[in-house]
């Protein structure tokens, strides 16, 4: 129970929700379709600063999860060496980005099977078996035991809010 309650935390880090406007009907409210663990593009646009981008920006929902050390995030342009968690709200998005690591529908509550665990432990890095059941579960435990609280080795961990709580919203799941 507690982890379902810290799942619905992180609206700020995992998803924004969109601004509707007083005359945006709730049936054209984008929904979560497919989830998937991606690599970063680099993006060059012309006479602007370059930056790192979710693949196929105008289908993500929300915001995204940074699975990158802190090496990984400071890299200038190439390949990246990092990966990103992408909520799309059009499934078959993560296959046109060709470098998924893994797929899901948009369920956050399927229980992943071991290929799953396996392929998220050797792409992520992760040293521990994951032993977790659930995706909702697996995302939590990224951010809290495979993360890394000085971000040299992997991600950098959820923190507890000032009310010492460690809360998680993920409002399109």
């Amino acid at each position: 129970m507690l982890r379902r309650l810290l799942l619905l935390g992180l609206a700020a880090f995992i998803a924004v929700l969109p601004t509707l406007s007083p005359a945006t009907s709730y049936a054209q409210i984008r929904t979560a379709s497919e989830i998937c663990i991606t690599r970063w593009n680099w993006v060059t646009p012309d006479g602007s600063t370059p930056f790192w981008q979710a693949p196929i920006p105008d289908r993500v929902l929300g915001s995204v999860l940074d699975l990158r050390t802190r090496a990984q995030r400071i890299l200038k342009g190439g390949v990246s060496e990092g990966y990103v968690l992408v909520v799309y709200d059009t499934a078959g998005t993560c296959v046109q980005t060709k470098s998924s690591l893994i797929i899901w529908d948009g369920d956050i509550n399927q229980t992943l099977v071991s290929v799953e665990k396996e392929a998220l432990k050797l792409g992520l890095g992760i040293e521990d078996s994951i032993t977790e059941d659930t995706l909702a579960d697996t995302i939590f435990a990224f951010l809290s035991k495979y993360s890394d609280p000085a971000g040299i080795t992997s991600w950098k961990p959820l923190r507890a809010g000032q009310d010492g709580e460690l809360k998680l919203f993920l409002p399109f799941l």
